[in-house]
């Protein structure tokens, strides 16, 4: 988990595309997207806007962007994509696995202001911060779980006093989901077994690795 959690792109990145390709020919992908980079709209995919658009089910650019990136990747429609998304790209992955688009064995989210029902073939693992604001609009999320068997949400309270504009931001960062993410690693929850279990199948006899950035 702390693996997935430090390949989400940062600086220039927004979308991580990674390319397993198997000895006997198949191949899977995996795709990381970043969080919210502007607040105000312009040339930014990852924007403001965007997490209006997607909030309220709407399609976004920056779900655009994630679909382009895929598509560039060499990922067709139904081939196996496993999802990974901090903040708005949690919220745009999870939009990727409700399309239907490709098949989905994994979503993981770190931070989402949503948690969907993604059906029974795709192991969801979400981590939330009770005190993170932006994690709240979520509502607690799905009571009676969301995907796969085996499905859970992680969650811990941060509880620090760091703020901005009057708001508590230090739950919503990415250093602390990292941190969240080391604890499950190390943690003795059999719900993780599944998650290894899983992770242990992305071993390929090569990889290609592509970081998108995005501009409307």
């Amino acid at each position: 988990m702390t693996a997935l959690a430090r390949r989400i792109p940062s600086g220039d990145g927004r979308v991580r595309v990674e390319c397993y390709r198997r000895a006997d020919g198949s191949r899977e992908f995996t795709v990381y997207a970043a969080g919210t980079q502007r607040m105000l709209p312009g040339a930014e995919p990852f924007d403001m806007a965007s997490n209006l658009e997607l909030y309220t089910g709407a399609r976004s650019t920056s779900y655009d962007a994630i679909a382009q990136a895929l598509t560039d990747a060499g990922a067709r429609p139904g081939a196996t994509v496993n999802l990974v998304g901090y903040s708005q790209g949690a919220m745009a992955v999870t939009a990727v696995a409700l399309s239907g688009t490709y098949e989905v064995p994994m979503l993981v989210t770190f931070g989402s202001p949503v948690q969907a029902d993604v059906g029974e073939g795709t192991l969801s693992v979400a981590l939330r911060h009770g005190d993170d604001l932006v994690s709240a609009l979520a509502a607690g999320g799905l009571a009676g779980g969301a995907g796969a068997a085996g499905s859970f949400v992680a969650e811990r309270t941060v509880a620090s006093p760091l703020t901005q504009d009057g708001l508590l931001v230090a739950p919503h960062m990415m250093g602390e989901y990292l941190e969240t993410a080391r604890a499950l690693d190390d943690s003795t929850d059999p719900r993780m077994a599944a998650v290894r279990d899983r992770l242990a199948g992305w071993d390929a006899a090569s990889a290609d690795v592509t970081v998108y950035a995005a501009t409307e």
